[in-house]
């Protein structure tokens, strides 16, 4: 009987990433093929996804469909990617779940087969939870990129969606966009319905090349400047629709606009009825942790490359903020000086915090990279309780953004420091 899941799951989290499917497939196999047995809603990109899949969940649940959602990586444990109609499984269901797998484990090390990686198992776990629960939908995000993703297992999806897409990931992915762009339009299945954010035209002369190939009607999606502000609000009108949401900026009206025209393709297909009214509350109510997040005077961003620290920067100047504090930690291998570059002029001082991932950039790194390109006021913490101490000390907007590995822990402590405040008054 397995006591403690991350004691298990140490020997499969020490082979690393694998890219490819065909260990996880012979897992699915052995576990009856879930994966084939529910309706996919799968989504890859390098920017977007998350919020994309978030939003489908919402809209979806909300509209009265049991739905379920696979996101990663997780803030703070691994319960939090497997979510059905926004509650998070339960510990004890995760360890059942855990059980199933290590029976299947047994047999195919008895058969002398290939043992699957963390994320391969993560991923055969929610298969087997979304089709043991029974959902309506199975909204997935891709771990990594899109062909050889451990959820790259289904034969057909329901819809595909491609958002926008950057360098990334170099070492598994690509060199080039190009070529990463390729890496993830392996999510494409014959004749399944695409959500495609617009690209670069080299992408987009891909893509369609390809769709033609695959039979695959492509949805393209590109967003203009028509956006108004009000209140750490986002209010735009499209399609006869006037949504308002907490998720700002360009690149996120884009990200809503893609579910819109996703939850068109499927009711057109027959799967869901939309209701306007319900769409609208939805992504009304939908607060994403970590995207560009109000707690108090602080706000969280899980912005962590060019692309991203760019559309971090556009909302910034959208909403007229300015003199910021920062608080920064991002992983060795992302590209990110072209973005911090743009972001210099809306801080007023940088308090670094190493992620606590094994890919983090040191703090003495990444602040000889700030001051080369005119930072002038950075410090480096120690640990989180160090960097929101030194932030707290200032009255200005705190700003804490990069990778979700530094990102989820400090949103933990600021939300228990609210928690304490609040149960004191």
């Amino acid at each position: 009987m397995i006591k403690s899941f991350q004691m298990w799951l140490e020997p499969y989290k020490k082979m690393g990433i694998k890219p490819g499917t065909q260990t996880v497939k012979t897992l699915l196999n052995h576990l009856g093929n879930p994966q084939d047995q529910i309706k996919v809603i799968h989504i890859t990109g390098t920017n977007g996804k998350g919020t994309t899949a978030r939003l489908f969940h919402n809209v979806l649940w909300k509209a009265g469909y049991k739905t379920g959602l696979f996101m990663s990586p997780y803030l703070n444990q691994p319960e939090e990617m497997c979510v059905i109609d926004g509650e998070q499984i339960s510990s004890d269901l995760w360890l059942d779940l855990a059980e199933k797998i290590q029976s299947k484990l047994e047999v195919m090390m008895s058969l002398g087969q290939d043992l699957p990686t963390e994320y391969e198992i993560y991923a055969a776990m929610m298969y087997l939870y979304f089709k043991e629960a029974d959902v309506d939908f199975a909204v997935v995000e891709v771990a990594m990129g899109g062909e050889n993703d451990c959820t790259n297992v289904i034969k057909k999806p329901v819809l595909t969606v491609v958002t926008a897409i950057d360098l990334d990931h170099q070492k598994f992915l690509g060199d080039t966009v190009l070529q990463i762009a390729k890496e993830k339009s392996g999510i494409m299945k014959m004749g399944c319905p695409l959500v495609l954010h617009k690209q670069n035209k080299e992408i987009m002369a891909y893509f369609e090349k390809k769709s033609r190939e695959m039979k695959v009607p492509i949805s393209l999606v590109e967003a203009d400047d028509r956006i108004k502000y009000s209140d750490y609000q986002m209010i735009f009108d499209y399609k006869g629709l006037t949504i308002t949401t907490s998720l700002l900026g360009k690149h996120q009206k884009q990200n809503i606009i893609g579910v819109i025209e996703g939850l068109e393709i499927l009711e057109n297909h027959g799967h869901l009825i939309l209701c306007h009214e319900i769409l609208n509350r939805a992504i009304k109510e939908t607060i994403l942790p970590c995207r560009f997040e109000k707690i108090g005077s602080w706000i969280l961003d899980g912005a962590h490359n060019d692309s991203s620290l760019l559309a971090l920067k556009n909302t910034l100047h959208d909403l007229g903020l300015k003199d910021l504090v920062g608080v920064v930690g991002v992983l060795l291998d992302k590209e990110n000086l072209q973005g911090f570059k743009a972001l210099r002029p809306y801080f007023k001082k940088m308090i670094l915090l190493e992620p606590l991932n094994d890919r983090k950039c040191p703090n003495n790194i990444l602040k000889q990279r700030l001051e080369s390109i005119g930072y002038e006021r950075v410090i480096e913490a120690s640990n989180v309780n160090e960097a929101i101490g030194l932030g707290q000390r200032s009255t200005e907007i705190k700003l804490a953004f990069g990778s979700f590995y530094m990102v989820g822990p400090l949103r933990d402590h600021l939300e228990t420091q609210v928690n304490k405040k609040e149960n004191l008054l």
